[in-house]
């Protein structure tokens, strides 16, 4: 995975590597820049992109779709996401072509389903990848400059953090990667300022993570639901608490992810307090 150029990005790009390698749970074990000469990767992005801007995104899918076996084009697919994120920082290209990936995978799925099961779960596996990035990517909590996210950006990574939570759990994902679900699905519904129901993520989040033994990332969820309080009420003195709270149990545990998880809490209960 590409890395991101902002302070902020250390915090996107901590969840998406666990999207990528470990949330998606892939079959294959890997991500698909391993398996690829990453020569080829710019020559793929030049090309698909100069489609998309010249012609149009079902060009580009096509293009796309006519470069090797079904895993091939997934993985593809999945690394063109995130190389039109963090390369050419373009959102909204990249959520239509992640969004003709992720159909194109659970096609193929449907297609092999009974006959190659396997292959037809790698394949779903990719498609949770691409949604995963996708919705995250897509979040305006990051606050990253040069990124605009649109209402109908967040409509379209609300959509992508449901079907990412649904794929984990039809895929039988174990509870780290079922936290990280229900943490984006939270997230998304913060964006949306439906408090309610992000709270309810984020607290499904919590107790995804103490199943998984991630105390660090289950005071990351206990902090949003702090956030999620003070959005919708900034004097409120449980949401200040929650938060405050959180974010001292993190100082006590010793991990690299808890340092960024202290600054992340902080800077996004800023954004969405403000």
């Amino acid at each position: 995975m590409a890395t991101r150029t902002t302070k902020l990005s250390r915090w996107t790009l901590r969840f998406l590597s666990v999207g990528v390698c470990i949330v998606s749970g892939l079959d294959i074990g890997r991500c698909y820049s391993q398996q690829v000469e990453p020569a080829k990767r710019p020559g793929v992005l030049a090309t698909v992109y100069s489609l998309m801007e010249t012609g149009d995104s079902f060009q580009a899918a096509d293009f796309v779709e006519h470069r090797g076996t079904p895993l091939e084009i997934g993985n593809t697919y999945s690394d063109l996401v995130q190389d039109l994120y963090s390369k050419k920082r373009d959102l909204p290209r990249m959520i239509l072509l992640g969004r003709a990936g992720i159909h194109y995978c659970l096609s193929q799925a449907s297609h092999l389903e009974g006959r190659t099961q396997t292959q037809a779960d790698q394949l779903r596996g990719i498609a949770k990848t691409i949604a995963y990035n996708l919705s995250a990517n897509a979040w305006p909590g990051w606050n990253e400059p040069g990124i605009e996210v649109s209402h109908s950006d967040t409509i379209a990574a609300f959509d992508a953090a449901r079907l990412n939570l649904r794929l984990a759990q039809e895929l039988k994902r174990d509870a780290e990667v079922l936290g990280n679900a229900h943490w984006l699905l939270g997230a998304q519904h913060l964006a949306l300022k439906q408090r309610d129901a992000a709270i309810e993520q984020f607290s499904k989040a919590v107790e995804q993570f103490q199943r998984a033994k991630k105390p660090d990332f289950e005071q990351l969820a206990r902090g949003y639901v702090g956030i999620a309080i003070l959005a919708s009420d900034k004097t409120s003195v449980a949401g200040r608490k929650r938060l405050s709270d959180s974010i001292a149990s993190l100082k006590g545990i010793k991990t690299e992810d808890a340092k960024f998880f202290m600054e992340q809490l902080d800077s996004v209960a800023g954004y969405f307090t403000k």
